[in-house]
């Protein structure tokens, strides 16, 4: 068990509202091509800095949700993540998984509560790496 300070990172990176915000930001990334904020989350430093740069990812939450939708259905994206519901529609799948809630908001915030810039870069790492989403090629 790989431990860094007081944060156990190895029960940080299983953990479920770690994935599931991972899973957003790995669809924003997507969707708005905007690796600034990526570059911003890493170089967090406080709790401070860590809630105001996640308040400017989820600012635009339903936009990227709804583009998401929109670029599956026109080709322009994919979504390997979704193939894991099997049920409702697309808008509903991806809500399942790509959305975030309060609750699973206030649990990252907890877990940075004790290393900001550690939790900001693993979340970071890890969203650029996921691949439940992915542009597709233009033909």
């Amino acid at each position: 068990m790989l431990r860094l300070g007081a944060v156990n990172v190895s029960e940080l990176v299983e953990n479920k509202d770690v994935k599931r915000m991972v899973a957003y930001l790995g669809a924003f990334k997507v969707v708005e091509a905007d690796l600034g904020l990526f570059d911003e989350l890493a170089r967090v430093k406080d709790i401070k800095s860590f809630i105001t740069v996640i308040n400017k990812f989820l600012r635009t939450k339903d936009r990227v949700l709804a583009k998401l939708a929109e670029g599956i259905k026109s080709g322009d994206f994919d979504a390997p993540a979704l193939t894991e519901v099997k049920e409702g529609s697309l808008e509903e799948k991806i809500r399942r998984v790509f959305d975030v809630g309060s609750e699973t908001v206030k649990e990252v915030i907890k877990l940075a509560e004790k290393d900001p810039h550690l939790v900001a870069a693993i979340l970071s790492s890890l969203s650029l790496a996921y691949l439940g989403v992915r542009s597709r090629p233009k033909r």
